[in-house]
């Protein structure tokens, strides 16, 4: 099965997707809603939500479009949520890519999401019906470093 998939080359900001701010290289809340002290909120920055740890009640969430990789959706928007505040969460995002997306290197990216991953293996079954799947491949061009990443959960 896998050698008649080609994954979908796509660039850094495309893999990092809609939830992802490039002005501040963080994370975005999309959506909209009532958040307490606040007031009405669309797309906020993490960086603005200080400790919240959950949606703020009243949200609703933006899901992504399956257009792009949406990394930033899959790390920050568990089925079940992260037990951190958003300061925490954005934190570990930006430490966990520059660890996947050195800085200053080249890197290929491949989106393999857009397949029926569930025909690979059993394992993409569970967000297939529900959270959704990804798979994502990562060549470091200066070291060849692979680097795969995967995501699928159901609630």
């Amino acid at each position: 099965m896998l050698d008649t998939m080609i994954g979908s080359p796509i660039d850094r900001l495309n893999f990092l997707g809609e939830w992802y701010d490039p002005a501040s290289n963080g994370l975005i809340l999309r959506g909209s809603g009532e958040i307490e002290g606040m007031g009405r909120r669309t797309n906020p920055r993490y960086s603005e939500l200080e400790v919240r740890r959950r949606f703020p009640s009243g949200w609703s969430p933006e899901h992504p479009s399956h257009d792009m990789g949406n990394y930033a959706y899959a790390f920050s928007q568990p089925p079940l949520g992260l037990l951190s505040g958003y300061a925490v969460v954005e934190a570990m995002f930006r430490e966990i890519n520059d660890l996947i997306l050195q800085p200053g290197d080249r890197h290929r990216i491949r989106n393999w999401s857009g397949y029926d991953l569930t025909r690979l293996s059993d394992y993409f079954n569970a967000g297939a019906e529900y959270w959704g799947t990804f798979l994502f491949t990562i060549v470091n061009e200066p070291s060849g470093r692979l680097v795969v990443i995967s995501a699928s959960a159901s609630d």
